[in-house]
């Protein structure tokens, strides 16, 4: 389920998603362009939770287990935009495979298919559809 609201120029400005998973997991994702909201996610479990600050941008993060001291990771590589997608398909290139173990195709197409039904949700078309 998900809602979202669309702007004069056809951009989605703001959006709301709540996903169920087989399991009966959830997961619920906002979004604004022209809201100042945090740039953060948070991942929360029955033992504890994930912190990931800067999320758009993320070099660290943090995990809490209940009952146990906080560990913090860091990563120290410095990249922009989609350096490391670009960085992971010329590696698979160069090494003659057509599909990165990193981000199967299966896995893409089944990330596709859900941004499809959410945008079918709001009504969202591409021109060239």
């Amino acid at each position: 389920m998900s809602s979202a609201r669309i702007g004069a120029t056809g951009v989605d400005e703001q959006f709301s998603i709540l996903m169920e998973y087989e399991e009966g997991q959830t997961a619920v994702l906002n979004g604004a362009v022209q809201l100042d909201m945090v740039n953060e996610a948070y991942i929360f479990g029955t033992k504890g939770h994930i912190h990931i600050p800067m999320f758009l941008a993320a070099r660290s993060a943090s995990l809490h287990v209940k009952g146990k001291e906080t560990v913090s990771f860091e990563d120290g590589r410095q990249a922009s935009g989609y350096a490391f997608e670009a960085e992971e398909a010329m590696a698979c290139l160069r090494e003659g495979r057509t599909e990165s173990s990193v981000m199967p195709l299966g896995e893409t197409l089944d990330i596709m298919s859900t941004l499809d039904r959410i945008r079918q949700q709001w009504n969202l078309r591409y021109p060239f559809e």
